[in-house]
């Protein structure tokens, strides 16, 4: 799959979570967000070849996966559905 198609891909799911989060069925809307992640995360990898390339836009984009991973795992612990609903759309 092309890495343009994939970030397509990726951002539409990461809307999807943030609307199924806004309201409020947990499950889906986790798993819609893992799979999002999971796409950020092969797009990061794949790009960069597993190198950390450091150019604002690189380091933006690596910052947004870091954030949306640490949103799903502090969201296994508590609710924090409020703040899946912010940080997805990012």
């Amino acid at each position: 799959m092309p890495i343009h198609a994939l970030a397509a891909f990726a951002a539409l799911l990461y809307l999807a979570a943030a609307a199924l989060f806004a309201r409020h069925p947990r499950l889906p809307a986790f798993i819609v967000a893992a799979a999002a992640v999971l796409a950020h995360a092969a797009i990061l990898i794949g790009q960069h070849g597993g190198g950390v390339d450091l150019h604002f836009f690189a380091a933006l984009s690596l910052v947004a996966g870091c954030v949306a991973a640490l949103c799903l795992l502090v969201n296994l612990a508590r609710s924090v559905a409020a703040l899946g609903t912010i940080v997805f759309p990012l």
